[in-house]
């Protein structure tokens, strides 16, 4: 698999175009290439900043039949004082896709979205959809709750749970995020337990240890406790 990617950006005209070439190949099937042609526009109206209009195409070709087929996407996202508006649509091989969704952030590292849309092709038949999501970011972990259903093709519920330890001669804590090797920040405070870091999304535990996650490698980095700042 190889991708080849060319984007350029217009800032003052808050305009984005980009080309993407991406080859994949697989063992028990044939092997497949996606070419694709994207444009965004930025923007503000009614008072908001950050509006985002984006049309894209996308073509497929399968190596062993030459079949090909088309896709034709757009998007409009309007944000929100605490989350955002979009809606979705797209047309392939005479198979039309609408669907709106809302986005809101709450207080306590809670995040939720709720989507309906419908379906609709050459057969005649319209198939609705809803779905919704919820998620909270805690101190020990990250959990997300599910639902989507499709009139008369599926229904189907999820629960998840992330996190991780870091250990060290200096404390330990659980902590969401932190995959893979992430570069992390531990934080000491003495012993005192539920002292807010970064802006409250992180609180030490009982020993007084917690660990900021989302920290650039190779960079000065720098999160606050109030008055005390941590690198």
């Amino acid at each position: 698999m190889y991708t080849i990617s060319l984007n350029k950006s217009f800032s003052e005209q808050q305009i984005s175009l980009g080309l993407s070439y991406n080859y994949q190949t697989y063992w028990d099937q044939e092997n497949i290439t996606y070419y694709s042609v994207r444009a965004d526009k930025y923007f503000s109206a009614f008072g908001l900043d950050n509006f985002s209009l984006g049309l894209s195409t996308v073509r497929t070709r399968y190596a062993n039949t030459g079949k090909m087929s088309n896709e034709i996407l757009l998007n409009l996202n309007v944000p929100l004082n605490q989350g955002s508006v979009s809606y979705n649509g797209s047309y392939s091989s005479g198979q039309f896709n609408h669907s709106t969704s809302y986005y809101s952030r709450l207080r306590n590292n809670n995040s939720y979205s709720l989507s309906a849309g419908f379906n609709h092709g050459r057969s005649g038949h319209t198939r609705p959809r809803i779905s919704g999501y919820y998620s909270h970011l805690g101190n020990m972990a990250q959990t997300s709750a599910n639902i989507s259903l499709m009139q008369g093709h599926y229904a189907s519920m999820g629960l998840s749970a992330s996190g991780g330890m870091t250990v060290t001669m200096k404390g330990m804590a659980l902590h969401p995020g932190g995959f893979n090797g992430d570069t992390r920040l531990i934080v000491d405070t003495d012993g005192i337990a539920d002292v807010p870091i970064d802006g409250g999304r992180v609180k030490t535990n009982r020993w007084g240890v917690g660990v900021v996650t989302d920290v650039n490698s190779y960079y000065r980095n720098t999160r606050a406790n109030g008055s005390n700042l941590y690198r």
